[in-house]
This record gives C-alpha cells, structure tokens and sequence, in this order.
C-alpha cells in the first residue's frame, strides 16, 4: 500500500499506468480520465475489476461480481466493461488486462492473471 499526500497522489496519479478512484468513481489510465464515451459505466468498471482484483489469480463466478446487469450477461460483461478498458490500456500502456472468460451468456467465471503487466492503484481514502 502506497500513502500520498493530496500534492503527491495528484503529481503521482500522471504515471500510474491504472487508477481506480472509487471514491470519485474515476478510472485514470497514465494521467487520462477515462470518460463515458471510452467506457460506459466507471461504476461498475470499479467494482468488478476491485472484486476480481481481490480474489487476483481465482475465477470469480458472475454471480459472485457485485451487482450489476453487466454482471448477469457474458456479452455486455465483456462488450461494456473489459473490452472498452482494455482497447484504452492498449492505447495507452500497449498490454491488456490478464483476464480469462469462460462459461455460458449466464453463468460465466473471470479470472484475472496474478501475473499483472503493470501497476494498479485503487484509491481509498484512509482519514
């Protein structure tokens, strides 16, 4: 766990390649603020990658990702969340999120790779 001041953690969120603010609920890629047209819902972006960041390494049954209709459908899980992230990491950083989907439209597993090509910072705020 890395502690920034305000001024550091502004000068520093430039250069960390994925920051997950869910506190502003904001997804920042190497400085850029992630908008709605590069991602459709930063909410439940946040939520799910925290959650299968948690369990790193382990599938994750959709059922067991926080709630969301992206979670009850393999196509919009996929079309909504993991392939916009993605396209924008590959933009940015050139590597992809380590992540394997297998299942069915409606029962599907994720697992993200314990093996992470770059850094991810997930905000809290601690006072």
């Amino acid at each position: 766990m890395d502690i920034y001041t305000d001024d550091n953690f502004h000068r520093e969120k430039n250069i960390i390649p994925l920051l997950l603010d869910p506190i502003n609920n904001e997804i920042w890629v190497k400085g850029e603020k992630l908008d709605s047209k590069q991602i459709p819902t930063t909410v439940s972006a946040i939520k799910i990658v925290k959650t299968l960041l948690e369990k790193i390494g382990r599938e994750v049954k959709n059922d067991k990702l926080p709630d969301s209709t992206y979670a009850e459908d393999r196509n919009e899980f996929q079309s909504k969340i993991i392939s916009p992230l993605n396209k924008v990491l590959r933009q940015k950083l050139g590597k992809d999120l380590p992540l394997v989907i297998h299942g069915s439209l409606e029962e599907f597993h994720v697992k993200i790779s314990s093996e992470l090509p770059f850094a991810i910072h997930i905000v809290e705020k601690i006072f």
